[in-house]
């Protein structure tokens, strides 16, 4: 049985506060294991699912790349 914490939808929910008040926000779910890579990703998926479904009018990129040392997806407001 999958052991339900909350803490991929509390990472969601800092990054999608930190995308609108800062700008810029970085989504990154390291958990110490070797598949950190796969629970990135499989946040990352999350993140833009939500960001999609409550901010539909948002226009923002973002970049899978090395910040710091963390492999992470760099998400960015687009201002036109």
């Amino acid at each position: 049985m999958e052991n339900k914490t909350g803490k991929t939808t509390r990472i969601i929910d800092r990054c999608i506060q930190e995308l609108f008040t800062k700008g810029v926000t970085y989504v990154y779910d390291g958990r110490g294991t070797s598949t950190e890579d796969l629970q990135t990703e499989a946040t990352y998926r999350l993140f833009v699912d939500r960001l999609q479904r409550e901010h539909p009018k948002a226009k923002y990129f973002s970049k899978y790349n090395e910040y710091d040392g963390i492999w992470c997806y760099k998400v960015e407001i687009h201002n036109l």
